[in-house]
């Protein structure tokens, strides 16, 4: 009997961690703060980014479930509005991931540009965050966010520097950044410009990446990362095997709007023919990005 509940307890917790999606999502978050360079032409910034996969089935009892995190990253990046350019300056994981060092968040470092460099600090924790220090790094981690840094914003050379050699250092009061220029500044990278690889990341079957395009799963910064990152990689079949199954669905997405009664069920018919519609454009889109003529 004790066999069979083990058995069954182990079944239990191996279905609940497989119901998740196969499918990526993703995302970045900031506080919206950030630090001007000299001419306003540029500014530095605090994001957490992410890879995560959604629940489905039972994982969503009782209340929606938890998503699985596949990657996490907190980094320092660098925005110039000219070149509407983002760069990946650095990465903070180290005082970030794991328990040790659980208690860093966005707006606890302390940034200031000055000319081509940008210098961080990483503020104190709270007293209730030592405790989850493990003892024996406690030393060497009050030392490390003790220091300053300064890392070149165009080689991305990191340094320790004295901060009493520089006058009015973290002095300028940080701004935030309103989310409509925010929207307007991030709208178009892709994960790739956040420095996020999704091959490399979580790598995943030629046949999955090509569910994303058909199916239109994953988030759109995921399917443009795939069709930028992974698609050139495909043959020619490859692409016409995909356009193949995306009028496939259309026809069975028309079809299922088509047999919704117009009269009992207008609605649902709607949002059933607006759905059919909507695929129509995104294959349109698709076509276009898979450069296949005929």
């Amino acid at each position: 009997m004790n066999l069979i509940k083990l058995l069954l307890g182990i079944s239990f917790v191996f279905l609940l961690g497989s119901c998740h999606s196969m499918y990526l999502n993703g995302g970045f978050r900031t506080d919206g703060t950030i630090v001007w360079n000299e001419d306003r032409s540029a500014f530095a910034f605090v994001a957490k980014t992410s890879l995560y996969r959604r629940p489905v089935g039972i994982a969503t009892f009782p209340d929606g479930g938890m998503t699985k995190n596949e990657y996490m990253d907190f980094s320092l990046y660098y925005f110039d509005i000219k070149q509407k350019k983002l760069s990946h300056l650095i990465n903070l994981n180290e005082f970030y991931l794991g328990s040790a060092y659980r208690w860093l968040s966005i707006s606890q470092v302390a940034l200031d540009l000055q000319d081509s460099f940008l210098f961080y600090k990483l503020i104190e924790p709270y007293d209730y965050n030592i405790q989850y220090i493990k003892e024996d790094r406690i030393t060497g981690f009050l030392e490390d966010i003790s220091k300053t840094y300064r890392i070149n914003i165009f080689t991305q050379e990191k340094d320790v520097v004295d901060a009493t050699a520089y006058k009015h250092l973290f002095d300028n009061k940080r701004e935030k950044l309103e989310p409509s220029s925010a929207k307007n500044y991030f709208s178009n990278l892709s994960f790739s410009d956040w420095g996020i690889k999704i091959k490399e990341l979580y790598p995943q079957s030629k046949n999955t990446y090509m569910k994303y395009i058909i199916e239109k799963e994953g988030d759109i910064l995921i399917r443009n990362d795939i069709l930028k990152q992974i698609v050139p990689e495909f043959t020619r079949r490859d692409k016409e095997y995909i356009l193949k199954k995306m009028k496939e669905r259309a026809q069975n997405l028309y079809n299922d709007f088509k047999k919704t009664n117009e009269i009992k069920d207008p609605y649902r018919r709607s949002l059933k023919q607006d759905k059919y519609e909507d695929y129509l454009e995104y294959m349109d889109e698709i076509k276009k990005q898979l450069n296949i003529t005929n």
